[in-house]
């Protein structure tokens, strides 16, 4: 069963023009930047387009490597939590990950948000008679 998991995967220019913003509702974005080097930085945000930029902006200030690609995600809520293991995996990792299994350990985790999101939603929907009587 091939998932689409990325709403983008491409150039970094243009990233404003296709990916809108999200609101705290529909959560944020997890955000894979590759490097002209080969290394990789995660982002988790709400605004991808303004995430990017930034990251060029300084770039072009202080140097460094460009970017190469971007793969943004589909909003989801734990948006932050996604990156915050994933980038926990690649720092214990003690090989040199390439960025296809990044990607691949990214699709693992966001599975693994969904089917938690739909056991939260469930226990809230069961329970919620509970918490209007309060």
């Amino acid at each position: 069963m091939n998932k689409n998991y990325w709403v983008y995967e491409g150039s970094p220019d243009n990233v404003s023009l296709i990916v809108p913003n999200t609101n705290p509702e529909n959560g944020g974005y997890l955000l894979i930047v590759l490097l002209a080097n080969g290394n990789y930085r995660f982002f988790a945000t709400r605004f991808p387009g303004r995430s990017v930029v930034s990251w060029k902006n300084n770039i072009d200030k202080f140097g460094g490597c460009e970017i190469q690609k971007v793969l943004v995600s589909h909003p989801m809520i734990s948006y932050e939590n996604v990156k915050r293991k994933l980038h926990q995996y690649t720092v214990e990792s003690k090989e040199d990950l390439h960025i296809d299994i990044c990607k691949q350990k990214a699709e693992e985790l966001m599975d693994l948000d969904k089917q938690l999101s739909k056991e939260r939603r469930s226990f809230t929907k069961k329970f919620s008679h509970i918490y209007r009587n309060v």
